[in-house]
């Protein structure tokens, strides 16, 4: 189960449920598209690794393995805490909806209200 897990008391029959989500996830969500877009915008995360001159912290593009060690993470929280509704983090977003958990990647987003025009 992700890192997250050691936040939460463990609770086996959700943790397979939720590995049977994320395996599904894993295998049709187009993680390539994700990767060959950050890279043409030159997306960068911080790293808070050790580099080759012991300056602590780099930025650079995830790799594909990476981006999914965030996204299981991200739709962990959501999934085993019902007080959270949405994680993000990362360009990625995780939303659970009652039994349905979906996974995204935002590249920009806008929000409007009615009370924003009164």
């Amino acid at each position: 189960m992700p890192y997250y897990n050691d936040d939460y008391k463990e609770d086996e029959a959700k943790d397979n449920i939720f590995s049977t989500h994320w395996d599904w996830i894993v295998q049709n969500f187009d993680w390539n598209k994700v990767h060959k877009t950050m890279i043409a915008l030159d997306w960068k995360w911080v790293f808070n690794d050790i580099v080759p001159e012991g300056i602590e912290g780099n930025m650079r593009t995830p790799s594909i393995n990476e981006m999914k060690h965030l996204a299981e993470d991200l739709l962990y929280k959501v999934y085993i805490d019902e007080t959270i509704k949405m994680s993000a983090q990362g360009g990625f977003e995780a939303i659970r909806e009652d039994d349905e958990l979906s996974l995204s990647f935002v590249i920009d987003q806008i929000q409007v209200t009615d009370n924003d025009f009164l």
